[in-house]
């Protein structure tokens, strides 16, 4: 039998006494509840994390409330990769509601612009746009999208700063045909480029400019390497 559980104030669990599936009897406490207190979210986002999630609704779910917890914190690095794994589900497939699943993917997009993951939010844009019906808010994103082709068209330079997650890797999608990687705190090994039309595997070289082949195009760069290393990238070096 399944209940819903209301807590009486803002704040996070910090402890399950008991494990899914067991039996409880009525009346039993069944966690530990603090209020407001940022440490108490943190545990209560790593047990959260540890419960052995397997199915793809709880995933997104799971993925969602790590952005949340990201943002809470203003790691707004951190919640743009767990919002773009939360959402990476067709619509179909998805345990958000089309306005919600729409809100969220608004949420996404300030996210990448944001962070200068201009070539993702480009993508982001394309699901969004046709969903919008209000002119003054489509009139916010284009003026964004306005900005961020003219980085793409003009060659303009620009640099985010980056970090790799704890399954080893980073994932950025390129908005123009040249890269460089820059300022390592800690270990890269190496840089993976796959496009609609190939991939390309590079040893990872500092402040050496990578150009993409002509040939390829719609390119994501996937670079490896130990957790919590730091590093630049700039397009248009």
């Amino acid at each position: 039998m399944e209940h819903s559980i209301i807590a009486p104030s803002d704040g996070a669990v910090t402890e399950f006494y008991f494990q899914p599936g067991d039996l409880v009897d009525g009346g039993s406490e069944l966690m530990a509840f603090e209020a407001n207190s940022e440490t108490a979210i943190h545990q209560s986002y790593q047990q959260l994390s540890a419960f052995g999630i397997q199915k793809t609704g709880e995933m997104e779910l799971l993925n969602f409330a790590k952005a949340l917890y990201a943002s809470r914190i203003k790691d707004h690095f951190r919640a743009m990769e767990y919002l773009t794994d939360a959402l990476s589900l067709e619509n179909q497939d998805s345990v958000f509601q089309d306005e919600e699943r729409l809100r969220h993917l608004q949420s996404l997009f300030w996210l990448q612009f944001h962070n200068k993951n201009f070539g993702a939010a480009l993508d982001t844009w394309q699901r969004i746009e046709p969903k919008l019906s209000d002119s003054r808010q489509r009139s916010s994103y284009t003026n964004l999208v306005t900005q961020i082709l003219v980085y793409k068209e003009s060659e303009r330079a620009f640099a985010a700063y980056r970090s790799i997650n704890g399954t080893n890797r980073f994932a950025h999608k390129l908005l123009t045909n040249a890269f460089t990687l820059s300022n390592v705190e800690g270990s890269l090994t190496t840089a993976k480029l796959y496009c609609i039309s190939g991939f390309i595997i590079y040893e990872i070289e500092l402040q050496i400019r990578y150009v993409v082949p002509p040939n390829l195009s719609d390119c994501r760069l996937v670079v490896t390497g130990s957790p919590n290393t730091t590093f630049t990238i700039s397009e248009n070096p």
